[in-house]
């Protein structure tokens, strides 16, 4: 294996409200790598070209480390049972991570995002978290640089919204945790569990691409239970493209929940398409994955298990919209789309 160092870097944003109130916040990138973290709340501030807009509350060190250790325990268990799996200097970064924030008011390491990112050097061989403040961030820079890994962490986030926008890693790309999520024209690569976590989430138009050498899983989502309506990964007109072969899921939670819709699905997925087990424990009558109407050679239903739903045209209406997100009531997209 040609020698490389992995960097996992967590973007974190976390929302915190003075009247602890739910704080809305948006992730925006257009096609030339701008982020924006929005801050919905008052009459706003203009910005100027290229300048981050300062967030109107400081975070202190206790809130940022309180935070920061709720982060890493909820990977925990995800993680020990994937650690057979691991690649060895992935395990060592693990072991070696290294904490910073972001704060365009002065409170954190660092005011901007790009500040931080080149503040990471290059041979990296341990795991980099950054903790981002609320605020407005518009910046300019490549999310992954040379041997670099970046690992984004979108986390307990009311409502965000992603535009334009690439996430690349391996494993655990993009941890997409509670809350209602819209990804539209992004492309996010991996090649194990790369869409995980228990959000309520739309992906749509996006580019999924897997990396894997050799066997990979595309989601690992986290329902725990079958009451709970505010978890679920909705793929919609997407493209499932890459190396390895891939299964398009596997449960963290027992009743995980996925469903792809009008998506193209080419050779790398595997005819089974889907599997029941991440403990070891068999989910098939609890987990919900279903396939509606997707196109390309590895769309084929016919080698798929037979717990996986063949959706009918009224079993489908529930993910083929924004309505599946409430996407009615909150969503909108950035002004340059």
């Amino acid at each position: 294996m040609a020698s490389w160092y992995v960097i996992l870097l967590l973007i974190t944003v976390l929302c915190f409200h003075a009247k602890a109130q739910p704080l809305q916040t948006s992730i925006d990138g257009n096609a030339s790598n701008t982020l924006e973290v929005k801050r919905h709340e008052g009459p706003g501030v203009p910005l100027k070209r290229d300048e981050a807009i300062t967030a109107d509350a400081a975070i202190t060190d206790q809130v940022l480390n309180s935070s920061l250790e709720n982060v890493s325990q909820s990977l925990v268990s995800k993680e020990e049972m994937q650690r057979e799996s691991l690649d060895l200097k992935l395990t060592q970064a693990e072991s070696n991570k290294l904490n910073i924030s972001v704060n365009p008011n002065g409170s954190g390491d660092f005011k901007t995002i790009t500040e931080a990112i080149n503040s990471i050097p290059a041979p990296n061989s341990r795991r980099v978290v950054i903790f981002i403040a609320p605020g407005l961030y518009r910046t300019r820079h490549h999310l992954v640089l040379d041997q670099k890994m970046i690992k984004p962490l979108l986390c307990a986030s009311p409502e965000p919204r992603v535009f334009n926008s690439e996430f690349k890693g391996f494993q655990d790309t993009l941890y997409d945790d509670k809350g209602l999520h819209y990804f539209k024209d992004c492309m996010i690569q991996g090649s194990v569990d790369f869409i995980f976590g228990d959000g309520r989430s739309l992906y749509e138009g996006c580019t999924i691409k897997s990396i894997a050498q050799k066997t990979g899983f595309i989601t690992a989502q986290k329902r725990s239970s079958l009451t709970a309506s505010d978890s679920g990964f909705s793929i919609l007109n997407c493209k499932v493209i890459g190396t390895g072969q891939i299964y398009l899921g596997r449960p963290w939670g027992n009743y995980s929940r996925v469903v792809f819709s009008y998506t193209y699905i080419d050779t790398l997925v595997l005819p089974q398409g889907w599997i029941d087990t991440m403990d070891g424990n068999h989910h098939n009558l609890t987990v919900f994955y279903g396939e509606y109407k997707c196109s390309g050679p590895g769309s084929n239903l016919a080698g798929r298990p037979a717990w996986i739903k063949r959706l009918s045209d009224n079993d489908a209406k529930e993910f083929t919209g924004v309505h599946f997100i409430d996407g009615e009531t909150w969503l909108q997209g950035p002004s340059y789309i």
